[in-house]
């Protein structure tokens, strides 16, 4: 959620283990002191300029990651969701992995974001790329499966399969909504 909605979000809190909230870049998180929820945190995202793929973004993208760090540190949050990034060209994972290489947390989990969105490519968005990407940084990850939907929909695979292989990985948390089985393009991307 985002911090606008927490004020609705006391409504229903009782229904969930945590609150994962987005921090924006202008939000100051010791807001969520005046709250009696368990909080996780998502990295504010591509709507807020965060892209680790591009170099230009490198610098706000890390700061981005370091309002995240600092809210998850005082609240105590057990994982901070972070998106891959994303580029047209596959050569720029590399800059992925350079720039995860240098702010990554053990609190931190990749989320398999889609391939296609945003008019282009989300890197570690197979189970495939996951796996080495956890390997690499001794993580775990966010399964979100609309998104994986959109994935195996997109590369022509079967959504089953697909699913199946990202549930061997043993994901820490998982991202559930409604999305067409069939759709190329989750409703939460058209925004």
């Amino acid at each position: 959620t985002y911090p606008i909605d927490l004020e609705k979000t006391k409504e229903v809190v009782d229904l969930f283990d945590f609150v994962e909230l987005l921090i924006p870049p202008n939000y100051n998180p010791k807001e969520l002191l005046n709250y009696n929820f368990s909080f996780n945190i998502h990295v504010a995202h591509e709507k807020f300029g965060y892209n680790p793929a591009d170099i230009k973004q490198r610098e706000l993208s890390k700061s981005l990651i370091q309002k995240a760090l600092e809210a998850a540190d005082l609240i105590k949050a057990d994982y901070i969701v972070v998106h891959p990034g994303y580029s047209k060209d596959e050569k720029d994972e590399l800059n992925v992995l350079d720039f995860f290489d240098d702010c990554f947390d053990k609190r931190m989990l990749i989320e398999n974001c889609p391939i296609g969105a945003w008019q282009s490519n989300f890197f570690f968005s197979t189970p495939k790329k996951i796996a080495e990407f956890i390997s690499r940084y001794k993580s775990s990850f966010l399964f979100d499966v609309g998104h994986a939907i959109l994935s195996a929909n997109t590369l022509n695979e079967n959504i089953f399969d697909f699913i199946s292989r990202f549930e061997k990985l043993n994901s820490k948390v998982h991202h559930v909504y409604g999305t067409e089985i069939n759709s190329t393009l989750t409703e939460h991307h058209k925004h």
